[in-house]
């Protein structure tokens, strides 16, 4: 790791330990959440319901293959 990413961690690891005590800061970023729930609503609709057809599929009579001892 670089000088620069070993800090990096350092800091991550102290803003982890400022929250977990609840020492952290607080922030609001009407942004973010907008985009948040922009995206929670196109994911939802990427989902879709998936049905089991009720009629099993038809099976050709021919569907073996013919195999040479």
């Amino acid at each position: 790791m670089t000088p620069e990413q070993i800090d990096l961690e350092f800091e991550h690891m102290e803003n982890d330990r400022k929250a977990r005590d609840g020492k952290g800061e607080e922030y609001d970023d009407p942004e973010f959440d907008d985009w948040a729930n922009e995206t929670e609503e196109t994911d939802g609709k990427l989902s879709y319901d998936y049905t089991v057809s009720k009629t099993p599929a038809e099976i050709p009579d021919d569907d073996w293959e013919d195999v040479e001892p």
